[in-house]
């Protein structure tokens, strides 16, 4: 897989900046699968706050965010004490979906380490099902789109994951 470089990824807002831990490291001396995706989706979660969607969105509002699919893509080993960052870049929506690419950074070896591409689901929470995005939330879901598709680079993305319906 062709990966964006680390200075382009770097034009991304950073959503997570963490120093792995050593119990973060399995038995083949680099940082185990699950930190990855935790590191991941943390980042996630830190990204979409400024897209109108707190962390605490389930209980305040009854509303979510759900995992629908996904993609991991590793490129680098991480290892205990390297500090890594998670970088979100929006590509498309459809009326109750987004999806997206995220990649973590290897600060001290300036280069990318982990690619997670997704598709997520708005959903209401009262009956549990794909609900369209609250009008607010997907204005600036589309400024985001806008503000990360100017970045002069495209991401290389899998070829089967996409939205079923796109707006616009």
């Amino acid at each position: 897989m062709t990966v964006p470089t680390f200075a382009e990824v770097s034009l991304l807002p950073a959503s997570n900046d963490f120093v792995v831990p050593r119990e973060f490291e399995d038995q083949n001396g680099h940082m185990n699968i699950q930190h990855y995706l935790g590191i991941a989706g943390d980042g996630v979660d830190r990204g979409m706050v400024p897209l109108g969607v707190p962390q605490d969105w389930p209980q305040t509002a009854g509303l979510g965010v759900f995992s629908a699919e996904q993609h991991l893509t590793f490129v680098a080993e991480v290892h205990a004490g390297d500090r890594v960052t998670f970088h979100l870049r929006l590509l498309e929506r459809s009326d109750r979906g987004v999806h997206a690419v995220g990649y973590l950074l290897d600060q001290a070896r300036a280069r990318v380490s982990f690619v997670l591409e997704a598709v997520w689901l708005h959903v209401d929470m009262t009956v549990r099902r794909t609900a369209v995005w609250p009008a607010a939330v997907a204005a600036l879901l589309d400024e985001r789109i806008a503000s990360d598709s100017a970045l002069g680079w495209t991401p290389v993305l899998s070829a089967p994951m996409a939205l079923r319906h796109r707006v616009g």
